[in-house]
């Protein structure tokens, strides 16, 4: 097997990218779109990948996973466009961290048709050729790796296992970026149109012309006033916040943060409380970003015993 350490600690705190994607006013989604049944399908909120077809939405380039960012002292700059992207290299593959989240926010599923690229906008579409068996296989990209020197794609189990590849663990592959295409979907029902039956009116009958009566004109009624507007409804959604359940003294409120910024999360602050005249503080992560997931956020930061957390809410 291929050695995972270092992309094994990135992607558990993979908030710490996607918490970099901590950074604009954001609420939790809810409407994650459902993903084709079955082994080998892969979804990211609206984005999947299955049986050879794979759709992504246009790649949000100011979010936070987007963004340069930098692990182990490299940085690294993810592409503006994808457009003819199309690279020869060494493909590892990944698959035995289910339950963590990609550098998206989203859950990581070892048998979705998923892959990592360092510098790629997320999200894409990408076909993956294995140069020694000629086996290919679309994936969607929606995740950041793989952070070892003479590699160009790290691919979920799934990916790897229709390239033949689980076994030697690595790979020469052929990378092509491909569109966007949604034919997977069926397409939505257009509306019947019924043809109209032609009625024939005819005309009525003449009818007998009235007296001519001079009208008696009468004052207008006096104006009601305009009625005053409405003052207008704050519809932006709240902003959330991940920050420590209890408050503590500046001494421990700094420790915390530094173990959280040793995991690259770089959003974290101290917020300062009061209680009977004394100052307390509580380390404060975010906002979250629009597509993160709170709930997946509390379990990382659990599972890697940063601290117990809960989620805060912040209107305006």
């Amino acid at each position: 097997m291929h050695p995972r350490i270092d992309l094994h600690w990135f992607r558990l705190s993979a908030f710490a990218v996607a918490a970099a994607a901590l950074s604009g006013c954001a609420s939790m989604s809810s409407n994650v779109a459902p993903v084709a049944a079955g082994y080998g399908s892969a979804g990211v909120a609206s984005a999947y990948a299955s049986n050879g077809y794979c759709y992504a939405p246009p790649a949000n380039l100011d979010a936070a996973y987007n963004q340069p960012y930098q692990i182990d002292g490299q940085s690294y700059y993810p592409m503006q466009s994808s457009t003819g992207y199309d690279r020869r290299g060494t493909a590892s593959w990944y698959g035995w961290e289910s339950g963590t989240v990609t550098a998206m926010g989203t859950a990581f599923r070892p048998r979705a048709l998923t892959a990592a690229s360092r510098t790629l906008p997320l999200p894409c579409c990408a076909r993956v050729t294995n140069l020694d068996n000629g086996r290919s296989v679309v994936v969607l990209v929606d995740d950041r790796g793989p952070f070892v020197a003479g590699r160009i794609m790290d691919l979920s189990y799934g990916a790897a296992q229709v390239l033949g590849m689980v076994h030697q663990g690595t790979a020469e592959v052929q990378v092509q970026v491909i569109p966007s295409g949604n034919t997977a979907l069926p397409p939505p029902p257009q509306p019947e149109v019924l043809p109209v039956a032609q009625r024939v009116i005819s005309a009525p009958p003449p009818v007998a012309q009235p007296r001519m009566v001079t009208p008696v004109r009468r004052p207008p009624p006096p104006a009601s006033p305009a009625p005053r507007p409405l003052p207008a409804v704050q519809t932006q959604p709240p902003k959330l916040f991940l920050q420590t359940a209890q408050p503590m003294n500046l001494n421990e409120a700094n420790r915390e943060r530094r173990r959280l910024n040793d995991f690259g999360i770089s959003t974290a602050v101290l917020v300062p409380v009061y209680s009977h005249g004394q100052a307390f503080y509580r380390v404060r992560i975010g906002p979250l970003a629009p597509n993160s997931s709170p709930a997946t956020f509390l379990a990382s930061l659990r599972r890697l015993q940063l601290g117990d957390f809960s989620v805060a809410t912040q209107y305006g």
